[in-house]
């Protein structure tokens, strides 16, 4: 017992000793901002404001206020009196602002610009020209279009190869293991980040910040490929050079990736204190906010610890302001796990639903980006070859020596335009995998879906059925042999009639794919014809107004079928009329209504004026997206009447 609790205070104080730590490095950080904030306030001229501004952009714990204040002055202050490299920098930050607010494409405009501008690398401005293409492939994986990506990476490292700049040679390749990493491609991701090992220099004063970055990827890579240990390894070193460089914005990331494999493991302590630090981190910096990744990792740990109830509401919470549809198909994905796992299958069905119609938009919309992007493509290859055949057309009219080297130039131009060709193909094929991945995703869905509905229509079938089969023959044998009461067993005998009556119709609406008003209206003719040998004195008919017919779900089919056979059975039992009309109406909108010629269900000492039936009867409306009404019929009586609420 003294051990154990020796034990817990050394795990307390280990806690408090990590927390203690963070607020020491983030307390670092705060104070080279607060530094360079008392520079740029203390800037004699221009030039000392430039560097301050400059230097406080690289801060990444700025808030997002303060950065765009920054970094738009940097750019002003930096046409006005900043040297080539210094206006660069200050687009590379501007173009930072916009990829941290998902404006990717405005990202995308200034550096292409500047890259203009830069034309090619040399001594002095290679740096930051590797470092916006750099940019501009990140900006393209914060889109995930990774074949994108790979379009810039690959030429800019043999770029850098050609410089001999191995410090961006190894961050490009690390870059590169990124996209391989999320295109599943694990082992070449790691091939790569080894490489990258391999290649960055020691002896350069960012060698530790690309290290650590390194480190990160190899970490991930690991994970997916469900060797825990090693990227828990990997993560470790990562999380110690980002704590060591106070770089918040890695340290988060790390952290949230070691704490998604502890979930994955089941290790609900060390994910616990994982979430813990970077929870405090992200009080202090608010780098995480927003970020699905971390979303999703505070989710799962909710879900390890069968906080069902947070993780719903959280859930909720994020789809409540997230208008991305990739993102909320996460959130979807999610909010499907926890309802079946508490057993919720109505709302299973619902966010189902919900993700199917997610990855069917998700679908449109990549597929009506390819084809923009291939008719943009052509239309360039189109004015390509326009401007090749008029150059052709001046060096036929040129010497001998011109010819020749327009010929050169033809070959190259063609073997350029195949090469373009080709990687066409390459991309429209990785596309229209892509497309086939997404839609047998959907067709998975369904069919899951599908299945399970099937198994609870055979469930009820084989077990409640059997048992009230079971019951009615009980009932008709106690009535042969038994000395008890006739009407007692008669009673007996019908409501187990009626059970399997009412199990046959639940059934029924559940085997069905989808149903028609039609369907729906013979099924109320055979409910009403079991009913008129108890009631013969009551007049029982349907009227049938179906200019075109219209198709419910089957759980819509059920809960109208059942709202009908609740109002048949009070009209009949309270309404003391001798008349019960069912009317039924489609076209564009459709309708239903059930009245009676009685004394009304409105009066309050009516015993169904407010019972569990009329209660169940607004919820399964409501459930259907419907309305339902309780009009008085004169000269006396009562209707039922259920619509769509959509209908004018």
């Amino acid at each position: 017992m003294i051990c154990e609790m020796v034990f817990r205070c050394c795990i307390r104080l280990l806690l408090i000793m990590l927390l203690f730590k963070s607020n020491i490095e983030l307390n670092a950080q705060q104070s080279t901002i607060d530094s360079l904030k008392q520079q740029l306030h203390n800037a004699a001229d221009d030039s000392q404001k430039l560097e301050a501004l400059l230097a406080l952009c690289s801060q990444n714990d700025l808030d997002a206020d303060s950065y765009d204040a920054y970094s738009v002055e940097a750019m002003r202050l930096s046409e006005k009196i900043g040297t080539p490299k210094q206006k660069s920098l200050a687009v590379y930050y501007i173009a930072w602002y916009y990829y941290l607010q998902s404006e990717n494409d405005s990202a995308r405009i200034v550096i292409d610009k500047e890259l203009k501008n830069l034309s090619a690398p040399n001594a002095a401005s290679q740096d930051i020209y590797f470092k916006l293409k750099n940019f501009k492939a990140t900006t393209y994986q914060g889109e995930r279009n990774y074949a994108k990506a790979l379009e810039v990476l690959y030429p800019l490292l043999e770029e850098e190869q050609k410089f001999n700049d191995n410090f961006f040679a190894a961050y490009t390749m690390q870059q590169i293991a990124v996209v391989e990493s999320r295109q599943g491609n694990i082992q070449k991701s790691i091939q790569w980040n080894k490489q990258a090992l391999t290649t960055l220099p020691k002896d350069n004063p960012s060698y530790e910040n690309v290290l650590a970055t390194i480190y990160s990827t190899l970490g991930k890579s690991y994970e997916q490929m469900s060797l825990p240990d090693s990227a828990v390894y990997y993560n470790d070193k990562a999380i110690k050079l980002f704590r060591a460089a106070y770089d918040s914005y890695n340290l988060a990331i790390s952290l949230q990736y070691q704490a998604s494999i502890y979930i994955k493991q089941k290790k609900k302590e060390e994910a616990g204190k994982t979430l813990s630090e970077l929870k405090s981190l992200n009080d202090k910096t608010h780098v995480s906010d927003g970020d699905l990744n971390y979303s999703l990792t505070l989710i799962d740990y909710y879900m390890l610890n069968q906080e069902y109830d947070k993780a719903i509401a959280f859930c909720k919470e994020r789809l409540a302001i997230e208008s991305k549809i990739t993102i909320r198909a996460s959130y979807y994905e999610r909010l499907a796990e926890c309802y079946k796992a508490i057993g919720s299958t109505a709302e299973y069905a619902n966010v189902l639903e919900q993700i199917i119609a997610a990855r069917d938009t998700i679908a449109q919309i990549n597929s009506t980006d390819a084809l923009a992007e291939m008719q943009t493509k052509y239309e360039v290859q189109k004015k390509e070859n326009t401007i090749v055949s008029q150059r052709l057309n001046i060096l036929r009219k040129n010497t001998l020596l011109f010819s020749s080297l327009g010929l050169s130039l033809l070959v190259i131009i063609i073997s350029w335009l195949l090469f373009k060709n080709y990687r066409r193909k390459n991309e429209l094929k990785t596309l229209l995998m892509l497309e086939e991945e997404k839609r047998n995703s959907s067709i998975a869905v369904k069919e899951a879906q599908e299945k399970e509905r099937h198994r609870i229509a055979a469930d009820l079938h084989d077990s409640l059925g059997s048992y009230a089969a079971s019951i009615k023959a009980n009932a008709d044998e106690l009535l042969q042999e038994s000395h008890l009461s006739k009407n007692n067993i008669e009673l007996l005998q019908t409501n187990s009639q009626q059970m399997v009556s009412l199990l046959a119709d639940t059934i029924w609406a559940l085997r069905k794919d989808a149903l028609y008003l039609t369907d729906i209206s013979d099924r109320i003719k055979v409910f009403l014809q079991r009913l008129r040998s108890n009631y013969p004195s009551i007049t029982m008919k349907v009227e049938e107004h179906l200019e075109e017919d219209v198709l419910l779900s089957p759980v819509h089919a059920f809960h109208l079928f059942m709202i009908v056979q609740e109002a048949v059975n009070n009209a009949i039992r309270h309404s003391e009329g001798n008349e019960v009309i069912m009317a039924i109406s489609g076209g564009e909108q459709w309708s239903l209504s059930i009245r009676d010629n009685g004394k009304g269900l409105l009066s309050k000492d009516n015993p169904a004026y407010e019972g569990n039936g009329k209660h169940n009867m607004k919820e399964r409306a409501s459930s259907m997206d419907c309305i339902i009404e309780w009009n008085a019929v004169q000269p006396s009586g009562t209707e039922v009447k259920i619509y769509p609420a959509n209908t004018i």
